[in-house]
C-alpha cells in the first residue's frame, strides 16, 4: 500500500476542528485537496474531485455527514474517517455500515490519525480488491453459462458430444482470435435469429 502523502478533503461543522485537522494532517505530509462546513459543499466538491480519503464530522447545520458519504459512495466509494466530539454506539454502528472505515473521537491529533489512515487506506485496497474478484467471478460465470449454453445448441444441431462441442467453440475462438464467450455470443446469436 502507498503510504502517502495522499489528497484528503476535510469536512466539518466546526471552526477550530477544521484547523486542528487541516494543521494535523498537513503535518504527516498529506496534501489537503479541499475544507467544508456543510454537506451539499462537501457533496459538491468530492464529487467533482474525487480526493484519495475523506475526514468527516458527523453534524452538519444542513443535514448530517454519513448520509453525506453514502450520496458519495453512491456515484464513487471514497474510504472516509469520521470524526466527532458526541460518540454513541448506534451512530458508531451506522457509520461503520454505511462505507465509513474508521471513527475517531475528538479532539484528534496527529497521533490518531495517523495509524487511522493507515488502517483505512488498507482497509478499502482490500475492499477494492475483492469487489475486483467478485467482478471476475461474475464475469467468469457469465461466460460459463454462455459456453454451456452454445455447446448444447452446437450438440443438438451437428449430433456432437459434449466434448466435440467444447473442442468446436475452442477451435473457433483461436482460430478466429476471439475469446470463447464471444463465440459462444455468436453461436446463441445465431440460432435465436433462426
Amino acid at each position: 500500500m502507498d503510504s502517502g502523502p495522499h489528497s484528503i478533503f476535510i469536512a466539518h461543522s466546526l471552526p477550530e476542528t477544521r484547523e486542528t485537522l487541516e494543521k494535523e494532517l498537513k503535518s504527516l505530509g498529506h496534501e489537503i485537496v479541499g475544507i467544508s462546513s456543510s454537506c451539499k459543499e462537501t457533496l459538491e466538491h468530492v464529487i467533482a474531485n474525487p480526493p484519495r480519503l475523506i475526514v468527516s464530522g458527523i453534524d452538519f447545520p444542513d443535514g448530517d455527514g454519513v448520509d453525506t458519504l453514502v450520496k458519495i459512495s453512491e456515484s464513487r466509494i471514497l474510504p472516509s474517517i469520521v470524526v466527532t466530539s458526541n460518540a454513541t454506539l448506534e451512530r458508531v454502528e451506522r457509520a461503520m455500515d454505511d462505507h465509513v472505515m474508521a471513527y475517531l473521537m475528538e479532539p484528534v491529533d496527529a497521533v490518531d490519525l495517523k495509524p487511522s489512515i493507515h488502517v483505512v487506506l488498507r482497509r478499502f485496497e482490500q475492499f477494492e480488491e475483492l469487489h475486483q474478484e467478485v467482478r471476475e467471478l461474475k464475469g467468469a460465470l457469465s461466460t460459463r453459462k454462455k459456453v454451456e449454453r452454445a455447446k448444447g445448441i452446437l450438440m443438438a444441431k451437428n449430433e456432437l458430444t459434449e466434448e466435440e462441442a467444447y473442442l468446436q467453440l475452442r477451435a473457433s475462438a483461436t482460430k478466429n482470435r476471439i475469446s470463447m464467450s464471444k463465440v459462444a455470443d455468436l453461436i446463441i446469436d445465431t440460432h435465436t435469429g433462426e
